[in-house]
Protein backbone atom coordinates (compact mmCIF):
# COMPACT_ATOMS: atom_id res chain seq x y z
CA UNK A 1 0.00 0.00 0.00
CA UNK A 2 1.36 3.05 -0.58
CA UNK A 3 -0.11 6.33 0.02
CA UNK A 4 0.62 9.85 -0.67
CA UNK A 5 -0.05 13.13 -2.68
CA UNK A 6 -0.40 13.36 -6.44
CA UNK A 7 2.54 15.87 -6.82
CA UNK A 8 4.39 13.17 -5.36
CA UNK A 9 3.36 10.98 -8.40
CA UNK A 10 6.16 10.49 -10.18
CA UNK A 11 8.27 8.58 -7.30
CA UNK A 12 6.28 5.52 -7.99
CA UNK A 13 6.97 5.97 -11.51
CA UNK A 14 9.46 2.66 -11.64
CA UNK A 15 7.00 0.07 -9.68
CA UNK A 16 5.36 -0.82 -12.87
CA UNK A 17 4.03 0.57 -16.13
CA UNK A 18 0.68 0.04 -15.60
CA UNK A 19 0.77 1.74 -12.13
CA UNK A 20 2.40 4.64 -13.43
CA UNK A 21 0.09 5.12 -16.74
CA UNK A 22 -2.45 5.55 -14.39
CA UNK A 23 -1.08 8.00 -12.01
CA UNK A 24 -0.07 9.95 -15.29
CA UNK A 25 -4.02 9.98 -16.55
CA UNK A 26 -4.21 11.33 -12.86
CA UNK A 27 -1.69 13.89 -13.31
CA UNK A 28 -2.27 14.70 -17.08
CA UNK A 29 -6.35 14.69 -17.05
CA UNK A 30 -8.73 17.68 -15.64
CA UNK A 31 -10.65 15.65 -13.33
CA UNK A 32 -12.70 18.05 -11.95
CA UNK A 33 -14.48 18.91 -15.67
CA UNK A 34 -15.17 15.02 -16.07
CA UNK A 35 -18.66 13.43 -15.72
CA UNK A 36 -18.83 10.48 -13.10
CA UNK A 37 -18.41 6.93 -14.77
CA UNK A 38 -16.09 4.96 -16.38
CA UNK A 39 -12.67 6.16 -18.77
CA UNK A 40 -11.05 3.19 -20.56
CA UNK A 41 -7.34 3.72 -20.57
CA UNK A 42 -6.37 0.41 -22.13
CA UNK A 43 -7.28 -3.08 -21.81
CA UNK A 44 -5.86 -3.63 -18.89
CA UNK A 45 -6.69 -0.26 -16.82
CA UNK A 46 -9.92 1.46 -17.01
CA UNK A 47 -11.08 4.19 -14.44
CA UNK A 48 -14.16 4.92 -12.49
CA UNK A 49 -15.16 9.03 -11.64
CA UNK A 50 -17.55 8.46 -8.64
CA UNK A 51 -19.29 11.47 -6.49
CA UNK A 52 -20.99 10.47 -3.51
CA UNK A 53 -22.14 11.68 -0.06
CA UNK A 54 -19.73 9.48 2.97
CA UNK A 55 -21.40 7.46 4.89
CA UNK A 56 -21.06 7.00 8.38
CA UNK A 57 -18.57 4.17 9.45
CA UNK A 58 -21.12 1.64 10.61
CA UNK A 59 -22.48 1.70 6.84
CA UNK A 60 -19.20 0.99 5.49
CA UNK A 61 -17.81 -2.60 4.21
CA UNK A 62 -14.05 -3.57 4.21
CA UNK A 63 -13.48 -5.15 0.89
CA UNK A 64 -10.83 -7.06 -1.51
CA UNK A 65 -9.88 -7.22 -5.26
CA UNK A 66 -8.13 -10.41 -6.75
CA UNK A 67 -7.66 -9.06 -10.35
CA UNK A 68 -7.23 -5.70 -10.17
CA UNK A 69 -4.93 -3.05 -8.19
CA UNK A 70 -6.73 0.27 -7.01
CA UNK A 71 -5.52 3.65 -7.55
CA UNK A 72 -7.80 5.59 -5.52
CA UNK A 73 -7.38 9.75 -6.09
CA UNK A 74 -9.54 12.63 -4.31
CA UNK A 75 -10.59 15.13 -6.72
CA UNK A 76 -12.49 16.97 -3.92
CA UNK A 77 -13.62 16.69 -0.76
CA UNK A 78 -12.19 14.15 2.09
CA UNK A 79 -13.16 10.57 3.43
CA UNK A 80 -12.06 8.78 6.34
CA UNK A 81 -10.14 5.74 4.65
CA UNK A 82 -9.59 2.20 5.97
CA UNK A 83 -7.21 -0.28 5.27
CA UNK A 84 -5.80 -3.77 6.48
CA UNK A 85 -2.89 -6.02 5.12
CA UNK A 86 -5.08 -9.49 4.35
CA UNK A 87 -2.24 -11.37 5.55
CA UNK A 88 -1.74 -9.86 9.18
CA UNK A 89 -5.04 -9.25 10.06
CA UNK A 90 -8.37 -11.10 11.04
CA UNK A 91 -11.02 -10.16 8.21
CA UNK A 92 -14.41 -12.33 8.52
CA UNK A 93 -15.75 -12.62 4.80
CA UNK A 94 -19.46 -11.56 4.82
CA UNK A 95 -20.15 -12.18 1.45
CA UNK A 96 -18.23 -14.77 -1.10
CA UNK A 97 -16.39 -13.38 -3.80
CA UNK A 98 -18.33 -12.19 -7.12
CA UNK A 99 -16.34 -13.06 -9.68
CA UNK A 100 -18.32 -11.31 -12.24
CA UNK A 101 -17.48 -7.80 -10.13
CA UNK A 102 -14.12 -8.65 -8.47
CA UNK A 103 -15.13 -7.96 -5.34
CA UNK A 104 -15.48 -9.87 -1.60
CA UNK A 105 -16.57 -8.00 1.60
CA UNK A 106 -15.24 -8.35 5.16
CA UNK A 107 -16.12 -7.26 8.61
CA UNK A 108 -13.67 -6.59 11.04
CA UNK A 109 -10.62 -4.13 12.24
CA UNK A 110 -8.55 -1.89 10.15
CA UNK A 111 -6.28 1.43 10.42
CA UNK A 112 -7.28 4.48 8.99
CA UNK A 113 -6.09 6.87 7.30
CA UNK A 114 -7.95 10.79 5.90
CA UNK A 115 -7.48 11.21 2.20
CA UNK A 116 -7.64 14.64 1.42
CA UNK A 117 -7.90 16.18 -2.43
CA UNK A 118 -5.19 15.44 -4.30
CA UNK A 119 -4.58 12.43 -1.91
CA UNK A 120 -3.80 9.47 -4.03
CA UNK A 121 -3.24 5.78 -2.40
CA UNK A 122 -2.13 2.42 -4.74
CA UNK A 123 -3.61 -1.52 -3.21
CA UNK A 124 -2.51 -4.40 -3.88
CA UNK A 125 -4.44 -7.05 -4.46
CA UNK A 126 -3.16 -8.06 -0.74
CA UNK A 127 -4.75 -5.00 1.16
CA UNK A 128 -8.23 -5.12 1.97
CA UNK A 129 -9.94 -1.49 2.14
CA UNK A 130 -13.08 0.17 3.51
CA UNK A 131 -13.57 3.80 1.44
CA UNK A 132 -16.21 5.83 1.32
CA UNK A 133 -16.42 7.08 5.44
CA UNK A 134 -17.72 10.55 6.21
CA UNK A 135 -15.63 13.38 7.90
CA UNK A 136 -16.94 16.27 9.52
CA UNK A 137 -15.40 18.23 6.86
CA UNK A 138 -17.28 17.85 3.54
CA UNK A 139 -20.57 17.00 2.11
CA UNK A 140 -19.27 14.94 -0.83
CA UNK A 141 -16.62 13.30 -2.61
CA UNK A 142 -15.33 13.13 -6.05
CA UNK A 143 -13.13 10.79 -7.08
CA UNK A 144 -11.09 9.02 -9.52
CA UNK A 145 -10.57 4.41 -8.85
CA UNK A 146 -8.23 3.81 -11.20
CA UNK A 147 -8.56 0.20 -12.03
CA UNK A 148 -5.42 -2.03 -12.62
CA UNK A 149 -5.46 -5.23 -14.27
CA UNK A 150 -3.08 -7.45 -12.25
Amino acid sequence: MIFDNIMNASKYYNIDEKIKRGLLFLTNTDLKSLKEGKYIINDDIYVNIEKYKPKSIDNCFCESHKKYIDIQFIIEGEELFGFANLDNINLNPISVYDESKDIIFYDGDCDYLKLKENDFIILDINFAHKPQIATNNCDYVKKAVVKIRK
